[in-house]
């Protein structure tokens, strides 16, 4: 076959099929072309969405921090709290104890000081019977006599 004989039926059949599937490709590739823009332009506002992601997470990162140093702030209120309401909570027992322990050494030194007074007027009280009685008073008159054995 030469340049300049006309084609055969078979081969503007098979170059028919082949303009055919050419076209196909170019359509596809026109297809995939618009999804490329469409891609390329979907990639920008991609990256901006990205941005805006990491600002808002450095914004959750912060708001997290300063949360954390409140929660521990609050942990502390709330220590002292429990530790504030333990001791109101005893303080009546303590002060109850204190009274009773004061009411008892109290109670102790009068019992001391009644029976040292007591004991202090029974000594008196024998003193005087001593004193005022008879023999003591006729003894007392008399006036001292030697006695001895010979």
């Amino acid at each position: 076959m030469q340049l300049n004989d006309p084609p055969t039926a078979a081969q503007l059949a098979v170059a028919i099929e082949r303009l055919v599937n050419l076209s196909e490709d170019v359509k596809e590739i026109r297809g995939s072309q618009k999804r490329l823009e469409s891609a390329m332009v979907e990639v920008p506002l991609l990256k901006q969405e990205m941005e805006h992601l990491a600002d808002s997470l450095r914004q959750l990162h912060t708001v997290a921090e300063v949360r954390s140093v409140a929660h521990h702030q609050l942990d502390k209120r709330v220590l002292i709290l429990e530790r504030w309401h333990k001791f109101m909570v005893a303080q009546p027992a303590i002060i109850l104890t204190v009274a009773l322990a004061a009411w008892g050494y109290w109670n102790g030194f009068t019992k001391s000081m009644d029976a040292f007074q007591d004991d202090t007027k029974q000594r008196v009280q024998t003193l005087e019977f001593i004193v005022n009685s008879p023999a003591y008073e006729k003894a007392m008159q008399s006036p001292p006599t030697a006695t001895g054995k010979k």
